[in-house]
């Protein structure tokens, strides 16, 4: 284990490896997936021009309900990718050569689909079976994004550094 790895025990007393994950794409699935645009709208401002034609402007509408379910649901599948990233690349962890764990999620019909390689099993396995509770969830995803960004005195440390 290197100095960029921290292994952390969870809630069940299973151990976990963390490390980072490639910051690059990270920052590609964000650019690649930007929020939904506000809406706009437009109102009359209660005047007329000389014509008799109702002054108007456009204004952005957040309050829009489809806008509000439409970023509703962008924040939980960016949520649910960005937690996918860091699992299945920021951590180690060994996936039982059997398939015993997935019997029940089978029989549960539980299993988005049957994984097709050892890095959809290996995510399956963290998501659905090793990973027993929210805390031990958000402990993960923090020790990895740990790893992964600079904290705020590396980041304050590098811009002291710079002259002027």
């Amino acid at each position: 284990m290197t100095e960029q790895h921290k292994v952390i025990e969870l809630s069940t007393g299973e151990e976990i490896e963390c490390k980072p994950v490639p910051t690059l794409l990270i920052m590609k699935y964000r650019a690649d997936n930007l929020p939904p645009k506000v809406p706009k709208k437009t109102r009359e401002l209660g005047i007329k021009d000389e014509e008799g034609k109702p002054h108007t402007e456009e204004y952005d509408d957040p309050d829009d309900p489809e806008f509000v379910e439409a970023r509703r649901e962008w924040m939980a599948q960016r949520g649910d990718r960005l937690n996918d990233i860091y699992l299945m690349l920021g951590t180690e962890v060994e996936v039982p050569d059997d398939e015993e764990w997935l019997v029940p999620l089978r029989t549960l019909g539980v299993l988005p689909k049957e994984p097709e390689n050892e890095h959809e099993k290996k995510l399956f396995y963290l998501r659905y079976w090793f990973v027993k509770t929210a805390d031990d969830l958000i402990k993960i995803i923090d020790t990895v994004s740990d790893l992964t960004w600079p904290s705020e005195e590396e980041v304050k440390a590098a811009e002291e550094s710079f002259p002027g």
